[in-house]
């Protein structure tokens, strides 16, 4: 399964793609204008910083949501996977950690 982030004009604010875990980002793209689509760098910690993200443009034609979604399903999934999860870009993830009884 890939996930693909639908964003427009968010470039150096990707809050969904930074909230990703590490092991699902060589599973993750943005899926963006045509001419946004060599400006995504990652603006993370050391090991993260200034490293491109993976974006797939799409035809100026595909402007709105709904005709985006449609396009990502019908011919912007990347390796052939058949199963995939849209989101959008600015998503927050959180997670509580609960302390066991005693």
């Amino acid at each position: 399964m890939n996930l693909y982030i639908m964003t427009r004009g968010r470039i150096g604010a990707q809050r969904t793609y930074t909230s990703i875990p590490w092991s699902w980002r060589d599973k993750c793209w943005l899926v963006v204008p045509e001419d946004e689509h060599d400006l995504h760098f990652t603006l993370g910690g050391d090991d993260d910083l200034g490293k491109k993200i993976p974006t797939i443009p799409v035809p100026a034609h595909v402007d709105n949501y709904s005709k985006k979604m449609k396009w990502i399903i019908e011919d912007g999934m990347e390796d052939g996977e058949e199963v995939c999860c849209i989101l959008d870009d600015d998503l927050v993830f959180s997670r509580q950690w609960l302390k066991p009884d005693n």
